[in-house]
């Protein structure tokens, strides 16, 4: 797929959702999902990926 096509899919997507659940052990789990803003700066890939990145951290910021 050429550059320009998958700049042309991404300009109508102005939010996204993203959600990771986590095996606690002893059959619990939790579930993080967050939703964020898409700016034109940062687009669909990036927004996605610091999405990624802050429910890892929330998850190790529970750990006691």
């Amino acid at each position: 797929m050429s550059e320009e096509k998958k700049i042309s899919m991404e300009e109508n997507v102005y939010e996204v959702y993203f959600e990771r659940v986590f095996n606690l052990g002893n059959y619990e789990t939790c579930r993080i999902g967050l939703k964020a803003t898409v700016t034109q700066e940062n687009g669909v890939a990036k927004t996605l990926k610091a999405l990624d990145r802050a429910t890892v951290r929330y998850r190790k910021s529970m750990e006691v």
